[in-house]
């Protein structure tokens, strides 16, 4: 996930059937690739919420649309972090240069994934834009070259594009890969992203 205000983390919709409040919740901060601190979150320090449009139904096909997820904070977390993200991406289009931050890793020769305590920075080109009911952009398509791919546990981390001003803008999350999981490829080629659009943005900021 990323941090979106001091004190909420957006990330993606089904990565929420992972978290159980009875259990709590570790987060873990990064500098770089590398974890520098972590704070463990118990029942009633926190809430989860999904977008209203989420449909867990179809949360692990293609067609899964609004898969986005918060983690609301009842502390302040920025004194832990390097802030919150400045700036938010506007309309994308196919080929803008985008970054995804992800925390998986394919084990080698089977589809399993682990987290290993750092950070993966994925490069891709994005392909194609998915649009629903008002023609609205909603989900995107990045590609990557082969042993570069997001793997699976990447699910939730930040996409990032880069402006003309050479800054990153954050344009949604990880969501989703082609599944094209082996030690000689890494991990997919194709990436999955919901992509934070006006309406998106209005959603969250009502958390904020």
């Amino acid at each position: 996930g990323v941090l979106v205000s001091k004190n909420v983390i957006l990330t993606a919709g089904h990565c929420m059937w992972a978290f159980e409040k009875s259990k709590g919740l570790t987060i873990l901060f990064f500098k770089g690739s590398d974890a520098v601190s972590d704070v463990y979150l118990r029942d009633g320090d926190y809430d989860l919420v999904t977008h209203p449009d989420f449909d867990e139904d179809g949360a692990t096909s293609a067609e899964s649309f609004h898969d986005l997820g918060l983690v609301v904070v009842s502390w302040d977390l920025a004194p832990r972090t390097h802030g919150a993200p400045k700036l938010f991406a506007g309309d994308l289009k196919a080929g803008d240069q985008l970054v995804t931050v992800g925390n998986g890793l394919t084990e080698s020769g089977t589809t399993n994934t682990t987290g290993e305590g750092m950070l993966r920075y994925v490069p891709s080109k994005l392909k194609s834009i998915a649009t629903k009911n008002n023609g609205q952009t909603v989900r995107a398509y990045s590609v990557t070259s082969k042993g570069n791919g997001t793997c699976g546990g990447d699910s939730g981390g930040a996409v990032y594009v880069r402006t003309p001003e050479n800054l990153l803008a954050l344009a949604g999350v990880h969501v989703s890969g082609d599944d094209k999981l082996s030690s000689e490829i890494g991990c997919g080629t194709k990436t999955g992203i919901t992509v934070l659009t006006a309406t998106m943005r209005r959603w969250m900021r009502s958390y904020l």
